[in-house]
């Protein structure tokens, strides 16, 4: 696992093959289109690139964004929507302040607030288990190309962020 710089991800080209970011991403990751590269860290990995031509046998795949989270677990309750190992354990990680598109915090309360300045399209939703049992998963505060990731249905402004993911456009 080899971690990289939040800004140099952020400024990387999207789609840009994995090799360009020094990675190099397995068939089961490109399948997933998720690569664990450091502990927290997270890329996404497409097996297209922004032409939407398809990849060859035996391609690196391409980086289409990436994703902070407190821990596995909280990656799993968004990413696979598995909530029971992430049920009410404490976030002890705090998320890097480039992510947080100046919020003076990581509550709910006040990356909503700064997402506000950045932009007039702000929405918040909710994900849930629909087709397994219906169980809510997380709280989603999406401004620009940010996702911010919550674990509490209701809204509190002081819930912790347990994930941001940033897609490439």
């Amino acid at each position: 696992m080899s971690f990289i710089e939040w800004n140099n991800l952020l400024d990387a080209p999207s789609f840009c093959p994995m090799s360009d970011l020094g990675l190099e991403a397995s068939e089961e990751e490109i399948c997933r289109q998720l690569m664990n590269v450091a502990p927290c860290q997270y890329i996404i990995v497409t097996p297209f690139n922004n032409l939407i031509s398809g990849v060859t046998e035996g391609s690196e795949g391409f980086f289409a964004g990436f994703f902070w989270a407190a821990s596995e677990d909280a990656m799993s309750r968004i990413f696979d929507n598995k909530i029971e190992e992430d049920e009410q354990k404490p976030v002890t990680k705090n998320p890097p302040s480039e992510l947080l598109l100046g919020a003076t915090g990581p509550t709910f309360k006040e990356i909503f607030d700064a997402s506000r300045l950045v932009s007039e399209d702000v929405m918040v939703s909710e994900k849930y288990r629909i087709a397994i049992d219906g169980l809510f998963v997380c709280k989603k505060i999406t401004v620009n190309e940010y996702t911010f990731f919550f674990r509490e249905e209701e809204e509190k402004g002081d819930d912790i962020v347990i994930a941001i993911q940033y897609n490439k456009n």
